[in-house]
C-alpha cells in the first residue's frame, strides 16, 4: 500500500497491522551483491510504527 512514495509495511493479519513506513527505491536491481528478482524492491525504513511487532531475523 503506497501512498505517492511513501508505503507501509504490514503483517498480514486480520486486520492488516501496519508496522512500519517507508520508501521504495525504483530502478534497484542489487542488494548486497545479490540480484533482485522481478517481483522484488529494495525499500528503506523510515519510521517504526509498531516496535512489538514479531519479526524473523537472519545473520
Amino acid at each position: 500500500m503506497c501512498d505517492s512514495d511513501k508505503c507501509g509495511l504490514y503483517i498480514d493479519e486480520n486486520p492488516p497491522r501496519l508496522v512500519a513506513l517507508g520508501r521504495v527505491y525504483e530502478g534497484s536491481i542489487i542488494i548486497h551483491n545479490i540480484p533482485l528478482l522481478h517481483d522484488q524492491v529494495k525499500v528503506g525504513f523510515e519510521e517504526v510504527k509498531d516496535a512489538d511487532a514479531p519479526y524473523s531475523c537472519t545473520h
